[in-house]
């Protein structure tokens, strides 16, 4: 899927913020990014197939290019949904458990030293496909985001990266009150873009592009 650069939205900032460095307008608008998704959950990704290998615990999730996990949503192996479980129980229950084998996992459980990686329980004794759907954000390096979620989400990052510019003591472009503005319409939408997240709404396609063209 075609990914849509936060350069596309830089006159969006400029018309407000005028004068800002466009690194300065990028980092904003991807940390912005990055606090819509951990807080509304509402970049979310649909996993078509990966490979879960006989024999081996671990299975890397596919992402998009320049996002990374936060957490499955929900998994399925073979068709069959799988649960979420801990270490901590497993350790308490069963302290063979990681040398336990099936046919069909029941399990998945978060691997802390990979972030787009679940270990399944018991481990797969034959070779199978996992699917489902996670939550995901931008990497601390992207540069933009997919366009399904720059169709959905793009007035949140603008309003995101303003309420953080603005509030810039130093900067000639400081204005508090409407940082608090922007600040606050961004803090509201919160619940709205989790709301249309969980609706699974179909995006509209991108008929205009920010930043002038």
């Amino acid at each position: 899927m075609a990914q849509v650069p936060f350069q596309e939205l830089i006159s969006e900032v400029l018309s407000i913020a005028p004068a800002c460095p466009t690194p300065t307008i990028i980092r904003s608008m991807r940390n912005a990014a990055i606090e819509l998704a951990q807080k509304a959950e509402c970049m979310r990704w649909e996993l078509e197939g990966d490979l879960a290998i006989a024999g081996i615990p671990d299975t890397e999730l596919s992402v998009p290019t320049d996002m990374v996990m936060m957490h499955p949503i929900s998994l399925r192996y073979n068709g069959k949904n799988i649960k979420p479980l801990s270490v901590r129980m497993l350790d308490v229950d069963n302290v063979s458990w990681r040398e336990e084998t099936s046919d069909v996992p029941t399990n998945w459980i978060p691997r802390q030293n990979a972030i787009s990686t679940v270990r399944l329980y018991p481990i797969p004794s034959v070779t199978g496909t996992i699917t489902g759907e996670i939550a995901i954000k931008p990497s601390r390096d992207a540069t933009g985001i997919e366009e399904v979620f720059m169709d959905r989400f793009m007035t949140y990052i603008i309003d995101g990266a303003l309420g953080r510019l603005l509030a810039i003591p130093s900067a000639p472009w400081f204005d508090g009150q409407l940082a608090q503005y922007h600040k606050s319409e961004f803090i509201a939408m919160l619940d709205e873009a989790r709301r249309i997240a969980d609706a699974d709404n179909v995006p509209k396609l991108r008929k205009l592009k920010y930043g002038g063209n």
